[in-house]
């Protein structure tokens, strides 16, 4: 089971709808524009009628207020009635300033305040934009597939581009995995594939078999199934784990690292394994 995320070689442009927060096994409906232009893409995009230009209709009056707001007035309503990830809301503890983001590019965002300073985004968004932003091949493909067509459902219907996407996944996968799930984002694929693991023992006939077995130190995603496989100590999901289901979580192997540190004598802890 795989999340659609881009692949890396041929430049996937991916869109899906669903949110991140689902734990649904329904699948979302997914636009994918493929890096590179068919016949076919070319013939459909010279048939398709263009539809005139028109002026955009006008803003409702709060995105109007928004749009206007001084970059002070912007973060303070930031701080006052956005919750971002991993902050909290308490009076005692208050939000962590957040930097106001005016645009992106290749490894580096810009900033609104101090007015150009930019800065090299070494997480590349958690990870998500391991092309960097603005790629001209990545943003091309996705212009075409929105001119297309941005989204349908994925119950009852299908279009080319899932069956390219479908065929690139399984070109890089072993040959023993033929099926493609495709889902929003990382947490839920793997809800998805715990919900397919309950289901295929509930119809081999053995219901009972609800319990998964984790490696320690791992991270899987926040909502409430990943949590439950993630590290039951050391990971931050402790406060939530009265309300999970208690799964078995095994040793982590010793990574290469460890060996040689076991090997130079100063193994110590290190021998209980490595994140990754």
């Amino acid at each position: 089971l795989v999340s659609s995320r881009w692949h890396s070689d041929v430049g996937v442009a991916l869109r899906a709808s669903s949110s991140a927060s689902s734990s649904s096994t329904s699948a979302p409906g997914v636009g994918v524009g493929v890096g590179g232009n068919s016949d076919r893409a070319e013939a459909n995009d010279a048939d398709r009628p263009r539809h005139p230009p028109h002026p955009p209709p006008p803003l409702h009056p709060a995105v109007e207020r928004a749009r206007t707001r001084s970059t002070s007035s912007h973060l303070a309503f930031d701080r006052a009635h956005v919750w971002h990830p991993y902050t909290s809301l308490s009076p005692r503890t208050s939000p962590a300033p957040v930097l106001p983001v005016e645009s992106a590019s290749g490894c580096t965002l810009t900033l609104e305040h101090p007015p150009g300073r930019r800065l090299v985004d070494g997480m590349s968004s958690w990870w998500a934009a391991v092309h960097g932003y603005g790629h001209p091949e990545l943003n091309d493909a996705a212009a075409r597939q929105l001119n297309r067509m941005s989204h349908v459902m994925f119950g009852g219907l299908t279009h080319r581009p899932s069956s390219e996407l479908a065929s690139l996944l399984l070109e890089c996968s072993p040959p023993e995995l033929t099926k493609v799930f495709l889902a929003d984002s990382g947490s839920v694929s793997v809800e998805v594939s715990l919900k397919m693991a309950l289901q295929y023992h509930r119809g081999r006939g053995r219901p009972a078999r609800t319990k998964f077995a984790s490696v320690r130190g791992g991270y899987h995603g926040d909502t409430l199934g990943c949590m439950a496989v993630c590290d039951p100590v050391a990971g931050m999901h402790a406060a939530f784990g009265d309300v999970l289901p208690v799964n078995i979580f095994v040793g982590r192997p010793p990574c290469e690292q460890s060996k040689r540190l076991s090997r130079e004598g100063g193994g110590g802890s290190n021998m209980e394994g490595c994140q990754g």
